[in-house]
């Protein structure tokens, strides 16, 4: 079984306070200081969330960890924050980043990390339907045409037949993924 990688970038005290519930929760925990967690760290790490303790009330420049990757591609940042901060300001461009106060109860933290590979998943869903609803709506079209410019040819017309009929499948299982994103 793969479990989902993530990784604590804690002080020791929140680091065992969260590790066992998190590692029950069923991902498999990295922990390191949070000095450590520079991007390229990070990057080598390639966890699927990134749990951030901010010692101050200012939260820390995100966008280094973000840089030179693909949106759908961004790592998720979880910050654990002392309590009674203010609230950090969103990222431009919907960036996948939440915060929590610093004593949360361990099973929230584990809770907020599950939807933030949730919310990842739909990105990389959206960005998949995106890159191919075009080549689909070009098939569509081409197999159409074909079928006008068919051979008198038995077995050419009835392949591009069969050709229609599976890309116009395909056409209309994308069109029932594109309706099911909104819901």
């Amino acid at each position: 079984m793969n479990l989902p990688n993530v990784v604590l970038a804690a002080s020791d005290a929140v680091s065992e306070r969260l590790l066992p519930t998190l590692r029950r929760a069923g991902f498999a925990v990295t922990h390191i200081a949070p000095d450590e967690a520079r991007p390229e760290k990070i990057r080598e790490l390639s966890p699927r969330v990134l749990l951030l303790e901010c010692a101050s009330d200012e939260a820390p420049p995100l966008e280094p960890f973000w840089e030179d990757r693909a949106m759908d591609a961004h790592v998720p940042i979880l910050l654990l924050r002392p309590e009674g901060v203010a609230p950090i300001p969103q990222p431009e461009l919907d960036e996948p980043v939440e915060e929590i106060g610093l004593m949360a109860d361990p099973g929230e933290v584990a809770a907020r990390t599950r939807g933030l590979i949730r919310e990842g998943l739909i990105r990389v869903f959206r960005k998949s339907f995106h890159d191919l609803s075009q080549p689909l709506t070009i098939a569509r079209a081409l197999s159409r045409k074909a079928v006008k410019l068919s051979s008198p040819t038995q077995s050419v017309d009835a392949t591009l037949q069969e050709l229609d009929r599976q890309v116009e499948r395909i056409f209309r299982i994308a069109e029932e993924l594109q309706r099911r994103r909104g819901e």
